[in-house]
């Protein structure tokens, strides 16, 4: 695949334009993009929109998904891909809302959901928990409210995770809003 991704911080926005190019053995050829926008809120608060499509050859189909963030974020982890931002994966530490709606054709949504969020380490930067409670309504059963949970812990065996003061000059670190370019 090729793969294309960006950082441009403007005041308190950071925007992140993303797009690759792939041929999977499953999928077949196809292209992808989104952007991300966050806005600082304060020292450690980010709101977050962020839209996603996904294209493939074999269905001639866009999938998309729009997705939007409040969160206290104390640390991020650095993303290796594009998808760790679109959702609130890409949090060390931190709590929040959020608001995510999916769709597999341009004008008809599949179905939305709502969560809020709380995900920390747990041991040593590189095993983390997480929990998540969460409504959604899906087309498939009528819009009914599904509520349900996740709960899970993600383990990472290299050094992704940084706290606001270990590494000054990355992006995806949370700096105050005073510090930034």
């Amino acid at each position: 695949s090729l793969r294309w991704s960006k950082f441009y911080p403007v005041g308190r926005w950071d925007v992140y334009p993303f797009g690759k190019l792939f041929a999977e053995t499953d999928e077949g050829l196809g292209v992808s993009s989104g952007i991300t926008f966050d806005r600082r809120l304060g020292d450690e608060v980010i709101g977050r929109a962020s839209s996603f499509a996904k294209w493939r050859k074999d269905t001639a189909e866009i999938e998309w998904t729009q997705v939007l963030l409040l969160a206290h974020a104390d640390e991020l982890l650095v993303p290796e891909r594009y998808g760790r931002i679109l959702r609130n994966q890409d949090l060390a530490r931190g709590y929040g809302m959020q608001l995510l709606a999916t769709g597999e054709r341009r004008n008809r949504v599949e179905y939305y959901e709502a969560s809020v969020f709380y995900k920390r380490p747990l041991r040593h930067r590189w095993l983390y928990g997480y929990v998540e409670p969460l409504v959604r309504w899906d087309r498939k059963y009528g819009w009914n409210a599904d509520p349900g949970i996740r709960i899970g812990i993600e383990a990472l065996f290299w050094d992704l995770s940084r706290s606001r003061g270990d590494v000054p000059s990355e992006p995806i670190l949370l700096r105050r809003p005073a510090d930034r370019p």
